[in-house]
């Protein structure tokens, strides 16, 4: 089974918190498709401010494939450390990049991912409703 999953990531400075929203289309039906969003402040991943909220809508986004026995999973994002450091292109140089690194490796022995760069605020309509789920999310 293919999905396709529009991440991304938030901060909210007021509020010290991060937030994540993903749009996940499984057999890539985006009539009605499964919106996730979440948010934390974890005083470990609250340094890294809206990177923490975009690597959490990748992890997000790999559970709910696999809860949906997703064998192949495109991945539509917008930072662009979520394929760099997945694909090793960039060392992870904390715990908490490396966490992330661990957990592409693990997902990839259920499912083949691949990384689709998209413009942020460009008008990508998925792109622009996870972004809003993700904002909402840590205010």
């Amino acid at each position: 089974m293919n999905a396709t999953a529009y991440v991304d990531g938030s901060y909210n400075s007021v509020t010290k918190t991060y937030g994540w929203g993903v749009i996940m289309g499984i057999d890539d039906d985006f009539d009605d498709p499964i919106r996730i969003a979440g948010s934390d402040c974890n005083p470990e991943l609250i340094q890294h401010r809206n990177v923490a909220g975009e690597i959490m809508a990748v992890f997000e986004a790999l559970k709910c494939a696999r809860t949906n026995r997703v064998t192949r999973l495109s991945i539509y994002y917008d930072y662009a450390g979520i394929e760099k450091w997945a694909t090793r292109e960039w060392r992870a140089k904390c715990k908490f990049t490396q966490w992330y690194q661990n957990q592409i490796t693990i997902a990839e022995e259920y499912m083949y991912i691949e990384f689709h760069k998209v413009e942020a605020h460009s008008g990508d309509k998925w792109n622009e409703e996870a972004d809003k789920l993700a904002k909402l999310a840590c205010s």
